[in-house]
């Protein structure tokens, strides 16, 4: 710490800076303010008072986080607000997610626990800096120090939450569109599923089931919904749970308005409704317990008519004049879509049970990765915004967020069928995957070509038989703080050919996917060190290596870590709630290394162990705890 010129010099043993904070500007001219030091700045007009750091940029540095953005993943360059809003797409600085974390491949993070509006200069304001500005009167952060980014991460979510493991069968493909508008379409569509074999899990009826379309009352539309325990009663015996769509915004001229005004559940207006949809709105007050408690009543009523999960849309519309109980409009429109997760989870698991609990939401805040699961909100169909999205997902990875999805096809706009294709086989690899789009070409897979659907099919099949892998990674990165699909910055940071890599990733540790982001049906991939085997060739190539590859419509370029076995399990239509009894592994070798994988789920672990006898393979399982229940291993598969 240097008194004279107040800064903060952070080193590691060996000597070296990582980084410092809190000094003035690096212009030696005397009238230059390109960067202020840690303190406090007094806007004169208008009068505002704003707290301010920075911190130096090094040679080379790259910068990411910040929440879901849109933009390049290297930060360095950008100059970020935080200040959440409907997207209106994947392909602008607006955003649902703001999170006032930032990550560097110096090796450290900051997080700045705060919810007011602030400014992120990364590079920008002064070259040499990165600075904050943060509209309060508190500066109040936490600096974590890794050097290896996964610790700095977790050193984070340690703080701020980890995610709960959400239940198995959340992990199945959703089905959506904008909207399904009867419970008959509802069932002809579980049905239309299960008939021509594609594998799922979830319906989601968006905006039409409450007694007007787009506005939410917690009440189905009697003429549209006549009988809805028996849509989800039937749905149930398809294999199929029920999401629905709601708001936390009540239309004024609604009965739940009186109702929720009555039981003191809305925050205060000191200036003109937020006008949503229908009219002016209320928006419910979660930071009081009259608030909560009657949202989650009103949630407990369509628990107990068999939904199963919530999907928790917008959050982003709070306004500076309107007043909570412990926050003024401003401190709390970030703030506020962390509460409505935490609400809206918390009702899930007081009626289902702890492990059964899940919602899907669009808008988010620091700690938000406690309540999964999220997704990027409304992109565009078209092949620019698989990689906007794409990027969104990665970003919020590494922002402590183990679970993430998007709206494969595309929400707005109408896909053709490659991209629906190459759209599906990226999504396959994510934490959750869902179907969702408007009119006038629904994303069920019938409303695309013959060839289509059979190659939709085939992916939707590899994804089911990927579930035994995919759940048992969610559960050790959600341990960890980790984000299931990761950067490969996240996964490989001493290579320095990763830093700026955004349209590649890993699927947990063992699958490397760099899927097709363009017309063409051919792409240039990185492999990093190691040995990695092309899925479907089973070839090995040693890394590091730039490649080029061709890419059938029915394939995407995926490889597998060398010294591993791949868990799969059998074609299913629907995951039940248990371990499939069955698995097939594929063993990977690494020379005469051991072959190994530690298969987690939700009765404890299972550890493979296999060393290599000629041309055969001697497996070792080592069940833990000792009494849990036997697996069938059907089949060990050398991959040569």
């Amino acid at each position: 710490i240097s008194k004279e010129n107040f800064r903060i010099g952070i080193y590691d043993k060996s000597g070296s800076l990582v980084t410092e904070s809190g000094s003035r500007t690096h212009n030696e001219f005397p009238n230059a303010t390109d960067a202020f030091p840690m303190g406090f700045v007094r806007n004169r007009k208008p009068k505002r008072l704003y707290a301010v750091e920075n911190f130096n940029l090094q040679p080379g540095e790259s910068i990411y986080g910040l929440g879901e953005k849109f933009g390049p993943m290297n930060r360095t360059g950008q100059t970020i607000s935080l200040w959440n809003q409907d997207g209106l797409g994947n392909t602008t600085g607006r955003a649902y997610k703001h999170i006032p974390f930032y990550l560097s491949s110096q090796g450290y993070g900051v997080f700045f626990n705060d919810s007011s509006p602030m400014t992120f200069w990364v590079g920008t304001k002064e070259t040499s800096k990165i600075q904050v500005a943060i509209r309060n009167d508190l500066l109040d952060y936490y600096f974590f120090y890794g050097p290896e980014p996964k610790k700095v991460l977790g050193s984070y979510t340690a703080l701020t939450g980890r995610a709960v493991i959400p239940p198995r069968w959340s992990f199945g493909l959703w089905v959506s569109r904008l909207s399904y508008s009867s419970q008959d379409e509802v069932i002809a569509v579980a049905k239309r599923l299960r008939e021509e074999r594609y594998p799922s899990d979830v319906i989601n009826i968006d905006t039409n089931w409450s007694t007007q379309e787009w506005v939410c009352d917690w009440r189905f539309n009697k003429d549209r919904f006549p009988d809805p325990e028996r849509m989800f009663r039937e749905c149930r015996e398809l294999g199929f749970k029920i999401c629905l769509w709601q708001l936390p915004y009540v239309v004024d001229t609604l009965a739940a308005q009186k109702e929720g005004k009555k039981r003191k559940a809305f925050a205060k207006n000191h200036g003109p409704f937020v006008f949503l949809f229908f009219g002016p709105t209320h928006a419910i007050d979660f930071s009081k317990k009259e608030g909560v408690a009657w949202y989650k009543e009103k949630l407990k009523g369509l628990f107990e008519l068999g939904a199963s999960v919530m999907k928790v849309d917008f959050g982003e519309q709070i306004q500076p004049h309107q007043e909570f109980s412990k926050y003024s409009g401003r401190e709390m429109h970030n703030l506020y879509p962390l509460l409505y997760n935490k609400a809206a989870f918390e009702a899930t698991e007081e009626h289902l049970g702890k492990g059964n609990a899940v919602i899907w939401a669009r808008s988010a805040y620091a700690g938000s990765q406690r309540y999964p699961v999220h997704w990027s909100g409304d992109n565009s169909s078209n092949f620019p915004n698989m990689l906007t999205s794409l990027r969104a997902g990665l970003s919020l990875g590494l922002c402590g967020f183990t679970f993430w999805s998007q709206d494969t096809g595309g929400f707005v706009g109408i896909p053709d069928d490659k991209l629906y294709i190459r759209w599906t086989a990226l999504s396959i690899f994510q934490s959750h995957m869902r179907f969702h789009g408007c009119e006038p070409r629904f994303r069920e897979p019938w409303n695309f070509s013959t060839e289509t659907q059979d190659i939709v099919r085939k992916f939707l099949e590899l994804r089911y038989r990927l579930i035994p892998y995919i759940f048992s990674e969610s559960i050790q990165a959600a341990r960890e703080g980790l984000p299931l699909m990761r950067s490969f910055f996240l996964e490989f940071p001493d290579d320095p050919n990763t830093l700026n890599i955004e349209d590649q990733f890993c699927s947990g540790t063992k699958l490397l996917v760099a899927p097709i982001l363009t017309e063409a049906d051919r792409r240039r991939l990185y492999l990093p060190e190691g040995v990695w085997y092309n899925f479907w060739e089973r070839k090995a190539i040693q890394g590091p290596k730039w490649i080029h590859e061709e890419s059938a419509l029915d394939e995407i370029p995926l490889y597998v870590k060398a010294g591993c076995f791949l868990p799969m399990g059998e074609v299913l239509q629907s995951i039940s709630d248990e371990m499939p009894k069955k698995l097939t592994l594929l063993a990977f070798p690494d020379g005469n290394r051991p072959i190994e994988y530690t298969l987690h789920d939700e009765k404890g672990s299972i550890q493979f162990r296999g060393e290599r006898q000629g041309d055969d393979l001697r497996v070792e399982t080592t069940y833990l705890p000792e009494d849990r229940e036997r697996l069938e291993v059907v089949e060990v598969e050398i991959i040569h």
